[in-house]
């Protein structure tokens, strides 16, 4: 089972890199396999990266978002968050769907660059709105 954690900051201040990473941290054994970080600064910088260390320098953080990986599917390339091409949507996602590669079939405009069944979550979401899940 993987480990997600997160935080949205209301104050002009922000909060510090080191609490996502020390959250992310406190559940490492959830998910051994690989990390993924998605965060965005008071001034609206944003950044994925699949390292604490490039992020380490980074405070004032608005949103932040950190993910502990325990592999199932697509081992090698399947790290997360996953965003969209025009990067307007981002998502980590711990769970299995299991009709995901039926539902690639329906999104041929998309491309993908996985073998993970997470990375359609967002091609979904912007191709059926909120009730692709019902997919």
């Amino acid at each position: 089972m993987c480990g997600i954690t997160g935080f949205y900051s209301k104050t002009d201040k922000g909060l510090s890199n080191h609490n996502l990473v020390s959250s992310a941290n406190s559940f490492q054994h959830r998910g051994p396999d690989s990390e993924g970080y998605y965060i965005k600064t008071q001034n609206g910088d944003e950044k994925i990266s699949n390292s604490y260390i490039d992020i380490q320098n980074t405070d004032a953080l608005k949103v932040g978002i950190g993910f502990k990986r325990l592999s199932i599917l697509d081992v090698e390339n399947g790290s997360q968050p996953f965003s969209s091409q025009d990067g307007r949507y981002t998502v980590v996602f711990n769970g299995e769907i299991y009709n995901f590669n039926e539902l690639k079939h329906d999104l041929t405009e998309w491309e993908f660059k996985t073998s993970s069944d997470g990375e359609i979550i967002i091609p979904m979401y912007i191709k059926y709105g909120i009730d692709f899940v019902k997919n």
